[in-house]
Formats: C-alpha cells, structure tokens, sequence
C-alpha cells in the first residue's frame, strides 16, 4: 500500500496446486505403508486424498481481503470474488497505524497484520513477514 496509490488490496486467498493434492496423498501411503502396514498407509492416503483437497478449496472460496479506496480502509470477507460482508475500518487511513504482530503457535509463526484506531482491528494473517514488509513498504512498526 504505497502512498501514491489510491486503490489497493491484499488478500490471504490460497493458491489451489494440483500437484500438492496429487503428492500429498502418494507421499503419505509410501511413508506409513512401510513404517506401519500398507492397509493402515491405504487408508490414511485416501483420507488425505478425499480431505486435503476439500480443505485447500475452501480456502480457495472462503477468504478476506483488505482494500484500500480513496483513503478508507475496508475489510471484506469474501466467497468466490463476491462479498458476503464488508466492515468500513477507517475513513481516514493512516499509513504509521499499521502494525505488524507476531503470532508462534507451536513452530509456525504468522505474522498478524494490524491497524489502529481507538482499538487495535486484526485485518489479516499472513505466513510471510516479507509480504507484510512489502505491503507497508518499510520494517514494520510492531
């Protein structure tokens, strides 16, 4: 969001990779059949097989998307490009209120995208601090 731009957006929409659902499934039949059995291994890959893709589509129609719009900063939750909901966060957007929050949940950290008004607003959740650096245009400031 630099601040020449009048109009942009950022999205934590996933990516749908055939190849991910294909190798998933093979991978974890060819580990579990030979540290377990290969009925045990058969089973679980055709879990992943029916499950993982199912999981990875809605993330692929469920998803939000932050937009800047003539100095109002909006989140919409979305449904296949159209919005079920649309919150107004502020009429007048304030690059220096954008917060980067770390989040460790186990070994995964996430990176919370933030925004500041009288209340501290959560607007996305991003596996990549480069994409929220890249957004902001400077380190971050949390």
């Amino acid at each position: 969001m630099n601040k020449d731009i009048s109009k942009s957006s950022i999205t934590n929409r996933s990516n749908l990779n055939i190849i991910e659902i294909i190798i998933i499934p093979i991978v974890s039949l060819l580990i579990i059949g030979l540290l377990v059995n290969w009925i045990v291994g058969i089973v679980i890959a055709l879990l992943n097989l029916l499950l993982y893709p199912l999981i990875r589509f809605s993330t692929w129609v469920f998803y939000k998307e932050v937009r800047l719009c003539h100095n109002e900063l909006f989140v919409l939750n979305k449904f296949l490009n159209k919005s079920l909901s649309c919150k107004l966060i502020t009429n007048d957007f304030n690059k220096k209120k954008l917060f980067i929050k770390e989040h460790k949940a186990g070994s995964k950290t996430n990176y919370i995208l933030q925004y500041k008004t009288h209340k501290i607003i959560d607007l996305l959740i991003l596996e990549d601090k480069n994409d929220i650096i890249r957004i902001l245009g400077n380190e971050g400031n949390g």
